[in-house]
């Protein structure tokens, strides 16, 4: 663990809280295990060399899948799992039949069975701030974990390591959140529901509260996502739903604003929270061809205008635009609650511009795009 203080800098390197990101960038030792062939590509089981826990040395298990037929390096994927998940063996095959040398860990110290470890990291124990020790608790291995997997899967000889991305799922979104906001490797990220400020929306906010003051600021000071999306840089495509009832909407907003990348969203009205909806949502394939295969990108949308009760904007996109909507809630519910209402927009396709006039007591709105592949992309979240 580096000891760079409570405080973050205002100014000067990147931030890296209680990580050592120089170590963490250095290949661990890794132990292969067992293999099985598939049709499109061959999964293989591995495990590496993660950070002390208890003084104790640990083991990190994950699924790494390889395309078959490659020829040359290709692309790379880390997958991160969310809360009640595990190393996902399907979800690194989905990605290798499409082309993309992918690894999934479990970030729980659990095996391929999904039991603990006996040389496993922690389990899933957050909050834990002034319990145990730093390096001890969860936040500090999973990221640790996730830096160290950037690093296996670069040092592959069939991993093109300029086209390495992340996708994280809930609080694997949280880890990715933190850890690319330092660890540069990384072509882009897909970070689906993760939101920062968790003390002021999310459903640990009772929580955190039992932290007290000086817990509470202790565990933002270390593990806070704001503390860390400031120096975010890497472009990120950013989905989640209305009425996520894990990471409070307007929070989610506060999040993409702060970090300094190319962003491109995905609001969707009535996601649920679960890895069913991620895991079938093209936008994610697509997106990640774009940026580390030379696919066509997903339709870019300008900052939102307001004239005369009439919100809009432009577009740039190299598939054709199909339908534009107007999805708004007038409600002042908590986030989780409120009731959204969604209607088409106006949309000239020879300008390439949308707009929808305001209804009386519109509280918040977005709009979505889809083009004629399917894909669909959201505008900015305005709060009003």
């Amino acid at each position: 663990m580096k000891q760079n203080g409570n405080k973050r800098p205002s100014q000067g390197p990147l931030y890296t809280g209680p990580w050592d990101l120089e170590a963490l960038q250095q290949s661990p030792a890794i132990e292969w295990g067992a293999e099985v062939d598939y049709p499109g590509y061959t999964l293989k089981q591995l495990y590496y060399t993660g950070e002390c826990y208890r003084g104790q040395p640990t083991r990190v298990f994950a699924y790494y899948a390889v395309p078959k037929g490659i020829a040359g390096k290709a692309p790379a994927i880390v997958l991160l799992h969310g809360g009640g998940g595990r190393a996902f063996a399907d979800w690194a095959g989905q990605w290798a039949e499409r082309g993309y040398v992918a690894i999934a860990m479990d970030l729980y110290g659990n095996g391929p069975d999904g039991e603990r470890m006996a040389d496993g990291g922690p389990a899933q124990g957050v909050f834990e701030i002034f319990k145990v020790p730093l390096t001890d608790m969860w936040e500090y291995h999973a990221v640790s974990n996730v830096i160290l997997a950037v690093t296996v899967i670069a040092a592959q000889p069939e991993v093109d390591e300029t086209t390495i991305g992340m996708m994280g799922i809930s609080w694997g979104g949280y880890v990715a959140d933190i850890a690319t906001s330092f660890d540069q490797r990384l072509a882009y990220v897909m970070s689906v529901y993760s939101a920062g400020s968790f003390a002021t929306g999310s459903c640990w906010m009772a929580e955190l509260e039992k932290l007290g003051a000086s817990g509470l600021q202790a565990w933002e000071e270390q593990f806070e996502i704001m503390s860390y999306m400031g120096q975010s840089t890497i472009p990120t495509f950013r989905a989640t739903g209305t009425k996520d009832n894990c990471f409070y909407l307007h929070n989610w907003q506060q999040t993409y604003e702060a970090a300094k990348g190319e962003r491109t969203l995905r609001l969707a009205n009535g996601w649920q929270h679960g890895y069913t909806v991620p895991w079938e949502a093209q936008e994610f394939f697509t997106y990640a061809d774009s940026r580390a295969r030379g696919g066509t990108p997903l339709a870019a949308i300008t900052a939102l205008r307001i004239a005369d009760n009439e919100a809009g904007a432009s577009y740039s996109s190299s598939s054709q635009i199909k339908r534009v909507n107007f999805v708004y809630s007038s409600d002042t519910a908590s986030w989780p609650d409120r009731l959204w209402h969604e209607q088409e927009a106006k949309h000239d396709a020879n300008r390439r511009a949308f707009s929808s006039h305001l209804p009386p007591g519109v509280t918040a709105y977005f709009f979505t795009l889809e083009d004629d592949r399917g894909n669909v992309v959201s505008s900015d979240l305005v709060i009003l």
